[in-house]
């Protein structure tokens, strides 16, 4: 016999269908979506953290390892431990580096600017860190208030704003920068036992620098994001892990030791407005790069310029012994088998002007379609001129 329904009965089928329908659709999307999200492909992988505190990494460092090429299923349980590994090793370095924010129990350069005058008790790892830069350019590590002064120049306000405000143009910023080259000389670092530090400030320095709204005394700067990727090198490699290499959105690149498929770094070239890549140099040999750029090459990358007394001025990252931010060439690369942090000293180096031992490293610095290198193995387009050293 047939069944026959009513028309409220068979809207209400209808309804049922196609919610059905719908609900397949969504349960098939779910299954792509995960067998699109597990997919894995054998060789070199961006591993991303899962940054369950700190979402800003994955716009700040990229992350690379070779993934074993032996089956999909190992490939998927390297990937799985690799991202556990990173994310757990870049989120501790990254929050003990940190001089704007606070953590719950974590004594880090923050807690450290703000318990001047007292022994602290900091984790291994953030007192070598700065032991070791206090040893190799202890200016920039004390430079924290400038640093910080140049930081909210650079990243808080318009490109007009920016050139009224400078210290060029506005005596009251510089009378700031003057105030605080004269305290630099009064702070110390003391290090002590069982990872112990102290951090000294003169009680009249606090008063003048309270005045400027600053406690920032402390800061690792330029050397930050090399600390960062170097422990998250020693991570892997005390698992031995040596596959891989992390970059930041600076221009620092860390090889672990292993395989590379970098082996030729882009040289880039910003001319009447126009970024280009323009040539290239090798790091088959090297274990670090590290670039600066007088041009804005990111949005992370601090750079304005302006007119003084009819010359163009350039702000850049380094901070000069006079407190003033530069940046005279158009970009400079510094690379070799040795410590990124070691690298970074020498660029700044040449961005200052300052003598400095090259070590052994390579380097090419760029200013007007002129190119000066220790390198002989750079490859550059034909309309630049090339200057060996």
């Amino acid at each position: 016999m047939a069944v026959v329904f009513t028309k409220k009965e068979k809207r209400s089928i209808i309804i049922r269908i196609v919610l059905i329908i719908l609900l397949l659709g969504v349960i098939i999307a779910s299954i792509i979506g995960i067998v699109h999200s597990v997919k894995v492909k054998r060789g070199f992988n961006r591993i991303e953290s899962d940054y369950s505190t700190l979402q800003s990494l994955s716009e700040e460092f990229e992350f690379y390892y070779y993934l074993d090429d032996d089956n999909l299923g190992s490939v998927s349980k390297n990937r799985t431990e690799y991202t556990k590994l990173y994310s757990s090793s870049i989120e501790k370095i990254y929050m003990l580096l940190d001089s704007y924010n606070s953590y719950e129990n974590i004594n880090n350069v923050y807690y450290i600017n703000h318990h001047i005058n007292e022994d602290i008790q900091v984790e291994e790892i953030l007192y070598d860190s700065l032991l070791e830069i206090y040893q190799l350019d202890k200016t920039t590590l004390l430079y924290g208030n400038l640093i910080e002064f140049w930081d909210n120049q650079f990243y808080s306000i318009d490109d007009q704003q920016k050139r009224l405000n400078d210290p060029l143009n506005n005596l009251v910023q510089a009378q700031k920068i003057e105030d605080f080259i004269q305290s630099y000389n009064t702070i110390s670092l003391e290090f002590k036992e069982n990872h112990t530090i102290h951090l000294h400030v003169p009680t009249e320095l606090v008063s003048k620098i309270n005045m400027n709204e600053t406690e920032h005394y402390l800061d690792f700067s330029i050397y930050r994001n090399a600390i960062i990727m170097k422990y998250v090198k020693k991570s892997f490699i005390d698992k031995g892990y040596i596959d891989g290499y992390i970059v930041s959105n600076d221009g620092y690149v860390l090889f672990f030791g292993g395989r590379k498929n970098i082996t030729n770094f882009s040289i880039f070239d910003n001319y009447n407005g126009h970024t280009s890549d323009i040539g290239s140099c090798d790091l088959s040999d090297c274990t670090a790069l590290v670039t600066f750029y007088g041009f804005p090459f990111t949005s992370f990358y601090p750079y304005y310029e302006l007119e003084w007394e009819g010359e163009t001025v350039r702000r850049g990252r380094m901070i000069d012994e006079d407190g003033y931010a530069k940046m005279d060439f158009d970009e400079v690369y510094v690379y070799g088998d040795m410590e990124m942090n070691r690298l970074i000293f020498i660029g700044s180096h040449i961005i200052l002007g300052q003598n400095i031992d090259f070590d052994g490293c390579n380097y090419l610095y760029m200013k007007d379609k002129t190119i000066t290198t220790n390198d002989s193995n750079i490859i550059v387009d034909s309309s630049y001129e090339v200057v060996y050293e």
